[in-house]
């Protein structure tokens, strides 16, 4: 099969020195991110913090009223007065 001399799609927008110069910060960045040891506090909090978050978000889709401080004050595993379903 033939290849054409073009490419079948065109950007349209061009790589500057500045955008790379970003791109290649950004992907520095990361690196030294990835090869940080992460303390185990610091793993269960981000963890528990996404439940939160999670359950905020799933309570408002089920129309329940639970606010972003009444979902800190509950106990980790129970919410209050059962508004979430399969909550105990």
């Amino acid at each position: 099969m033939k290849r054409s001399a073009s490419p079948p799609w065109t950007p349209r927008y061009s790589y500057g020195d500045v955008l790379v110069g970003d791109l290649c910060a950004v992907a520095d960045a990361r690196a030294r991110v990835e090869l940080l040891p992460l303390p185990a506090d610091e793993s269960q909090r981000l963890r528990y913090a996404a439940y939160q978050r999670s359950t905020c978000s799933r309570a408002r889709i089920d129309g329940n009223p639970l606010d972003d401080q009444a979902v800190r004050v509950a106990p980790p595993g129970r919410l209050p007065f059962g508004l979430l379903r399969g909550s105990s």
